[in-house]
């Protein structure tokens, strides 16, 4: 039996352009199920009358017949709009071989398309209905609808070929289980390899596929020839393997074992200049290596994750329909997954999401601080504040979590009170501090909330100083401090912008030294939703990126600036008589401060590096002139 290729989405999609040019491509025979449809259905629809099951039924049974006799020839690309899951059930019984095209696509695009078509008997009144009974498949080939004929095809080309292939996962933890049954579920044919370690992790791969119906068709292996051997010519494996030795040891395990033109997918959050040694290594055996920085945690992995990923462009083209399809949706209707640039960018892009990550946290941490020890509000009056801030601009997934935990109980006590303060932390964290610092880009924000969890955990010092520094008590002052909700607000909503900005310079900066070509739309668009910092604000920066290239110059983020500026200096005034913490929002302060001088005392520093070493100085009506030397003795 030939195989059938459904297109499918509401009506104003393009399924007759695309599916007629793709039948074209094929060289096999093009259906539309619309001319399928009996007359009595057609002039239900004419007269904007929603057709029911009981409408539909004799339609899909026609379109079952010609699809079945299609494939017993040489098969055919039949547009549908196949709305439910249960139509979709229908159409593809007793078919062999079946590929499911959806096209996506927002509704104001649906309805601008609608209006502008001529003698068509569907309606823009119907609109609603169609995507009210609309069961989006999970394990269908989704293509933007908004994208051109070509570029639609293309994809669409590759996602066939691909979804041929029999996909390798390798590293059965947390992360890499997760991704497995996101895979799983949207129908791709996987191999699963997990190490053999005895009394530790035995048949791990096996008991994966035991554990979940997503994975019933998966092969599992705990030997690594028979794995490699499942994936036929031109392998591709998701690696999701700990950084580092680990992955070292195991590509120098898995490239003697593959053919030429084998792709290696590394998900895991590499320094990005390993994941350029990789490729640089592999390629010489004609094996790519693409960095992909994966975030949004277990639940991302599992339902649709954020992707950033780096190196062969034509290699990613190859897997693109893969990780697009795993990949989280936003609410512009694009996948979070985009090709960063060459060589480690990827991986280098996920690390700066670490850091912004670190700062967001720690920052949500004195907010907490400031509302518990400054106001004295317990832990349901600050989840109940955090809930409505929720409702407006400053909508954010940590925000939310940050909400739930402080309503969380333990034994009937709030879940933060039993919880140790020592904070710990991973590499991602320290790579982008000392990246900043190796580039001269100015990040404040990610050292100190980092510094901030390296304090916690230094809990010999801490025990010192609190011994010999007499004080009130620092953990609940004695008295409320002299701010308010609406002041903790503007601040928080300030030091974020500030954090982002940090952020984003630092990329910008990277992409100068290394000379990658990375778009800060197309990041932001990717961090809009399945990673940890997805926020509204995320939403602005995205939609701000296509006009410029710096955050404090998206007119939103410098109205915030602006106005809120008084609000930080009396709040860090507030909180330091207090002796509250918050070095966060005070290197932000502190930050801003020194930009806004006319003329830094960093003059001193010039002269004194002048004075012992002769390193010269410029003077200030000539910054751009030559160096200066003065004899200072």
């Amino acid at each position: 039996m030939q195989a059938v290729y459904f297109i499918m989405g509401v009506s104003g999609s393009g399924k007759t352009t695309i599916g007629s040019a793709l039948a074209q491509q094929l060289r096999i025979p093009f259906i539309d199920a619309d001319h399928e449809h009996p007359t009595e259905n057609i002039e239900k629809m004419r007269m904007g009358i929603p057709l029911t099951d009981e409408d539909r039924m004799p339609w899909l049974q026609k379109v079952h017949a010609r699809a079945l006799a299609a494939s017993s020839d040489n098969g055919a690309v039949i547009a549908c709009s196949a709305l439910k899951q249960t139509y979709r059930n229908l159409l593809e019984e007793h078919l062999m071989k079946v590929y499911w095209i959806f096209l996506d696509v927002d509704r104001a695009l649906l309805q601008e398309r609608i209006k502008g078509r001529k003698n068509h008997y569907m309606p823009a009144s119907l609109l609603d209905s169609q995507l009210a009974t609309l069961e989006k498949p999970k394990q269908a080939i989704r293509v933007n609808a908004k994208l051109g004929v070509t570029e639609t095809l293309d994809i669409i080309i590759r996602s066939i070929y691909i979804k041929e292939k029999r996909i390798g996962i390798v590293g059965l933890g947390v992360m890499g289980k997760a991704l497995a049954r996101n895979l799983g579920s949207k129908g791709w044919q996987l191999s699963l390899y997990n190490r053999e370690v005895k009394g530790s992790e035995e048949l791990v791969a096996k008991q994966c596929v035991n554990d979940y119906p997503e994975l019933n068709t998966a092969l599992p292996f705990n030997d690594i020839h028979a794995f490699v051997k499942s994936l036929g010519s031109l392998p591709c494996i998701f690696m999701m393997l700990p950084a580092g030795g680990v992955t070292d040891h195991f590509l120098n395990t898995l490239a003697p074992l593959l053919s030429p033109g084998a792709i290696i997918i590394d998900g895991a959050n590499a320094f990005y200049a390993d994941t350029e040694k990789h490729q640089e290594q592999l390629l010489q055996h004609n094996i790519h290596v693409l960095g992909c920085g994966v975030s949004g945690g277990e639940q991302g992995a599992l339902e649709g994750p954020a992707l950033m990923v780096s190196g062969d462009k034509q290699a990613y083209d190859t897997v693109a329909p893969l990780l697009v399809s795993m990949a989280a949706i936003n609410n512009s209707g694009n996948s979070c997954c985009a090709y960063i640039g060459r060589g480690g960018s990827g991986h280098y892009v996920k690390m700066v999401h670490n850091a912004i990550e670190y700062g967001e946290m720690q920052l949500l941490a004195e907010i907490y601080g400031l509302m518990h020890n400054g106001l004295q509000m317990n832990a349901e009056a600050i989840a109940a504040i955090f809930y409505e801030w929720q409702k407006t601009e400053l909508h954010s997934y940590l925000l939310d979590i940050t909400q739930q935990i402080l309503i969380k109980q333990h034994n009937h006590q709030p879940i933060l009170s039993r919880i140790s303060d020592k904070a710990s932390s991973k590499g991602t964290g320290a790579w982008a501090a000392q990246e900043a610092a190796f580039l001269g880009e100015p990040a404040g924000m990610f050292t100190t909330a980092l510094n901030a969890r390296y304090v916690s955990a230094n809990t010999g010092l801490r025990e010192w100083v609190q011994q010999h520094f007499t004080s009130r008590d620092q953990v609940v002052t004695a008295q409320k401090i002299a701010i308010d909700i609406d002041q903790i607000k503007a601040v928080y909503t300030l030091v974020r912008i500030w954090n982002h900005h940090q952020g984003f310079a630092l990329i910008t900066k990277a992409a100068e030294k290394y000379r990658w070509d990375i778009s800060l739309a197309s990041v932001a668009d990717v961090w809009r939703a399945g990673c940890i910092i997805r926020s509204s604000l995320m939403d602005k920066l995205a939609e701000g990126f296509i006009y410029t290239n710096m955050v404090l110059d998206i007119p939103y983020c410098k109205e915030v600036l602006v106005s809120n500026y008084h609000k930080l200096v009396q709040l860090i005034g507030a909180a330091t008589l207090a002796e509250i913490p918050t070095p966060i929002i005070n290197e932000a302060y502190q930050s801003i401060l020194q930009y806004k001088q006319k003329k830094l005392n960093t003059t001193l520093i010039q002269a004194q590096r002048d004075f012992f070493g002769a390193h010269g100085f410029q003077w200030d009506d000539d910054t751009e002139g030559i160096m200066q030397h003065i004899d200072w003795v």
